[in-house]
């Protein structure tokens, strides 16, 4: 109710919102579970109440930061399902934010690779995951392991670990773990280049001018 200041109208109207947005997120009886204190829910009905806080001030832009952390696998299909339901029925545009590449692939329509704060690579769902440029995203999805056709005792992991962001970063961010850095890596920033019309990647592999390997 209160996070209704902006809107006009008593405090009853605001109330009768909020129960019908309680509801809209699949909390159950809310009526009676409005005064409810968070911990008397689940984490999954907390990430619903805050779903609903948030669609509540009619936003353009939801940002919603690893959603579906600490939820277990039934709970994180729910979310992802319900935030695509509240995005076309609401048209607001959603940031998702998330480690968690089966939710990616399910909700999002363009995926921005981040690695160290830089995004290295951009591109439709379909072209990051069937045609990826850059070797830290292809090295992000042979990590996965839904992926992963055998049975293994050892998960694949990306060898080394992420740099100090402490003061400036010369040549490519992701260089000392790549296995196919070269000379230029060292000292040249790389720029976005295209792979597709809507795809791109910071990569010097993608330019025509190579030099010998590190």
């Amino acid at each position: 109710i209160d996070i209704q200041h902006h809107e006009g109208g008593s405090h009853r109207t605001k109330r009768q919102r909020a129960l019908g947005m309680l509801h809209r997120v699949g909390i159950p009886d809310p009526e009676s579970r409005i005064g409810g204190y968070p911990h008397e829910f689940s984490g999954g009905m907390r990430q619903r109440i805050c779903i609903a806080m948030a669609l509540l001030v009619k936003p353009a832009l939801l940002i919603a930061d690893e959603p579906t952390t600490a939820l277990d696998a039934t709970l994180e299909v729910q979310i992802i399902h319900l935030l695509k339901e509240l995005q076309k029925e609401i048209g607001c545009s959603i940031l998702f934010v998330s480690h968690h590449l089966g939710a990616v692939a399910e909700l999002c329509d363009r995926v921005a690779v981040m690695y160290a704060g830089e995004v290295v690579e951009y591109g439709t769902v379909r072209d990051i995951f069937r045609r990826p440029g850059h070797p830290y995203t292809r090295a992000l999805l042979e990590c996965d392991p839904g992926r992963i056709r055998q049975r293994t005792r050892q998960l694949p992991t990306i060898p080394g670990e992420v740099p100090s962001l402490l003061g400036t970063q010369a040549g490519c961010i992701f260089r000392r773990r790549c296995p196919q850095a070269f000379t230029r890596c060292v000292d040249d920033s790389p720029v976005p280049c295209a792979i597709g019309a809507t795809h791109t990647a910071r990569c010097h592999r993608l330019d025509d001018t190579l030099v010998a390997p590190v």
